[in-house]
């Protein structure tokens, strides 16, 4: 038996009626597969995206042959329209492009593919200079706050540790409380 991008992509559609996949691939130093997925809501969004990945994991990435293409899969989720809750969005956000399984899952704001391609892979806005030197836009100041609740927490980059999340809650808790 073959397989079909077409068909597979139609069998998405077909199986998952809260969202639309579409599919395209970039000849970009190797053939890059990459899914375009519209969900309508935040919840469907929630709710469904980690089966979504899955599907296409098992279904499509196990059938690739070429390791170029099997490391260098992309899933972008566009922003579903009329989000209210920015702090959910912002955290399910976190979740999503911080998964290490499978693909890398980028959550963008609804633009013409040209322009998110251009944005996370291609780079075509980037501009290196050796002439140009950049300076700082402003001076860092520390802050003692932040400081004194984050000195002897263990954060990493890939998991949210409980210290992370204590840390966090603090950060939050601190921050609301309005100082005098």
């Amino acid at each position: 038996m073959s397989f079909s991008i077409e068909q597979f992509v139609k069998a998405l559609n077909a199986e998952y009626s809260n969202l639309t996949v579409s599919y395209q691939e970039l000849d970009y130093n190797g053939k890059i597969p990459i899914f375009f997925v519209r969900f309508t809501t935040l919840r469907d969004l929630a709710t469904t995206w980690s089966k979504l990945v899955d599907t296409i994991a098992f279904d499509f990435q196990s059938q690739l042959t070429d390791e170029f293409q099997i490391w260098n899969i992309y899933i972008f989720f566009i922003r579903p329209a009329g989000i209210i809750d920015e702090l959910a969005y912002n955290s399910l956000k976190l979740k999503i492009e911080n998964d290490t399984f499978s693909s890398r899952k980028i959550l963008v704001e609804d633009h013409d593919t040209d322009e998110i391609l251009n944005e996370h892979i291609i780079n075509k806005n980037v501009n290196f200079s050796v002439n140009q030197v950049a300076r700082p836009s402003a001076n860092f100041e520390p802050d003692p706050l932040l400081w004194s609740i984050l000195e002897d927490k263990v954060l990493k980059k890939q998991k949210i540790t409980s210290e992370a999340s204590s840390a966090f809650d603090e950060l939050v808790k601190q921050l609301k409380t309005p100082r005098s």
